[in-house]
């Protein structure tokens, strides 16, 4: 959200507003009378409010401390961007229980933590992330609530899910999840967005799975250098994690061990690192396979890297609809990948690859088995069977974004090479978000543009993240 979009403010008096003022804040006459000129016409702004207030006979009235608070709360026009973002994009709990309202929220940057506006409880920084209270430190801890957008249902996010009937419920509010918090066997489920930190490794694991409620998007951080999932001995366990984000305050490994039938990572962010707003480094949270798995499966989830440690075993893994922004060193593992795009070195035994693009080397040694279809790869790559693929060398206008947190993250820009833009079965694009079918969308607003539209009109898409 850009600080102007939060920023925009618009005012409009009505007539029935003057009625209540008059009737129930003991608005004199000359003071309605004054409103009543100002009546219907939209004022743009705050300062323009005031000015324009403040030019009437009865300004001190109207300004005053019983008038104006009312005034600037209920003349707010419901279609202006701090109207339609405060509080249904987020809120501000000073205390539980307590928002602080949006009237006495400003907009601003917040860079260097400066500017004080007068009149105020807090200054937004939306674009940094930062909130300033200006009378004073809140008595409790703060709450947010907010709605950000989305591309598409990839990685942990307050989507509409169906999640397995838990079982288990974990403590509400955030903190540490302590050794032992975690049963091996049955459905765990975290039932709101707190911060879980720091979080303890899971032992003994046979059939367990462990999620976020539908519409939730818990945020767990590794307590150590590993989080480790470890099956029970002499069992073939099974685990799906399903909802969470993982992140970490140091480089931290997500570690498979001991022996797994099935391990499915749905709708699951383990933090791709970067830089924050700030350009602060954020960790990354690589997948290690120490064990022995059948098959892992990676379904809407967004990874650093896949990797499997000397001695352990990988059969089989799926990805489907994901983002890996890493590496993946499988050389004898069987890999099916559908709807990806990967950035980092690929190196498997066997492939099978649809609507992927890869932008870094892949390495495939099993060439004889497995097909690459209506995907990319940079040059140089080896690949089973290409089928109406396409060599593409990486490039910066690829995408809009590469950095973890931007709206734009790794989608296609509009000056992208056309067979990636339209290169997959159904003619969508090639990559991770090739379910949302954009180009197949976009060509159905132009036929209905063209059907409808007046004669001798041009029309003009703008596209916006």
């Amino acid at each position: 959200m850009r600080c102007m979009v939060l920023a925009d403010e618009q005012f409009t008096v009505t007539l029935d507003l003057v009625a209540d003022l008059e009737a129930n804040f003991a608005l004199t006459a000359a003071g309605a009378a004054d409103l009543t000129l100002l009546a219907g016409i939209r004022v743009i702004g705050e300062p323009r409010f005031r000015q324009a207030l403040g030019a009437r006979p009865s300004s001190a009235e109207l300004l005053g401390p019983v008038i104006w608070p009312e005034l600037r709360r209920r003349a707010l026009g419901a279609d202006c961007g701090r109207a339609g973002l405060l509080p249904k994009a987020f809120e501000i709990e000073s205390a539980p229980g307590l928002p602080v309202a949006r009237e006495r929220i400003a907009a601003g940057q917040l860079q260097n933590w400066a500017g004080a506006p007068a009149d105020r409880d807090a200054t937004v920084d939306p674009e940094r992330g930062r909130v300033r209270f200006l009378n004073g430190p809140p008595a409790a801890d703060i709450l947010f609530r907010y709605f950000y957008g989305a591309l598409g249902t990839i990685g942990a996010g307050a989507w509409p899910r169906q999640p397995a009937d838990a079982t288990l419920v974990l403590l509400p509010g955030g903190g540490a999840i302590a050794p032992g918090a975690i049963p091996p066997s049955g459905v765990i489920q975290i039932a709101d967005n707190a911060t879980y930190s720091p979080m303890s490794d899971v032992a003994g694991i046979t059939t367990l799975t462990f999620q976020a409620a539908d519409e939730r998007r818990p945020y767990l951080v590794a307590a150590g250098p590993e989080l480790i999932f470890a099956g029970a001995a002499g069992v073939d366990a099974a685990l799906t994690i399903d909802g969470v984000w993982i992140g970490a305050a140091a480089p931290t490994r997500v570690v498979l061990d001991g022996s797994y039938e099935t391990v499915v990572l749905r709708y699951v962010t383990l933090d791709p690192g970067g830089v924050d707003a700030q350009g602060n480094a954020i960790p990354r949270v690589d997948l290690l396979v120490r064990g022995v798995v059948d098959t892992l499966r990676i379904d809407h989830g967004v990874v650093a890297s896949v990797a499997v440690a000397p001695g352990a075993t990988l059969e089989e893994l799926i990805i489907e609809d994901s983002i890996v922004a890493g590496g993946m060193a499988l050389p004898a593992t069987r890999v099916v990948m559908r709807r990806v795009t990967m950035l980092g070195v690929l190196d498997v035994n066997r492939l099978s690859a649809s609507e992927t693009l890869l932008t870094s080397v892949a390495d495939v040694t099993d060439t004889q088995h497995g097909c690459f279809r209506f995907s990319s790869t940079p040059p140089g790559s080896r690949v089973p069977h290409p089928y109406e693929s396409h060599v593409i060398a990486d490039s910066p206008s690829l995408f809009v974004s590469r950095r973890f947190g931007d709206p734009g993250y790794l989608q296609l820009t509009n000056v992208a090479p056309e067979a990636l833009q339209r290169g997959a079965e159904d003619r969508s694009e090639i990559g991770a978000y090739s379910s949302l079918r954009d180009p197949i969308r976009l060509d159905s607003l132009k036929q209905k543009v063209d059907e409808y539209s007046p004669f001798g009109t041009i029309p003009l898409y703008v596209f916006e993240t």
